[in-house]
């Protein structure tokens, strides 16, 4: 076999094995995600009159994290989601 040839399989292979290494930590993914939006569906609800600074929407109430910055509740679930617990305008964790 050529170098190229061994080289070609061995990137497969490494493909492959992060391929891998990706469907199985989508359940602990998806229990994380759903471990976040409980806890934001737990956060404290207050009213708004201001704009999700995620959607830019009009918001009658949201949901206020511990840094008091208020985001409609399935903006910040997403966005925790995404960020690993961390607040999109201060960086503050969650």
């Amino acid at each position: 076999m050529s170098d190229q040839q061994e080289n070609n399989n061995n990137n497969e292979a490494e493909e492959f094995d992060m391929a891998d290494a990706l469907i199985m930590s989508a359940p602990d993914a998806e229990a994380e995600a759903d471990r976040i939006r409980t806890m934001v569906s737990e956060l404290p609800t207050v009213p708004s009159d201001d704009i999700c600074s995620i959607c830019h929407d009009d918001m009658e109430q949201g949901k206020q994290l511990s840094c008091n910055h208020v985001f409609q509740q399935n903006c910040i679930a997403n966005a925790l989601i995404q960020s690993g617990r961390e607040c999109p305008l201060c960086r503050a964790s969650v």
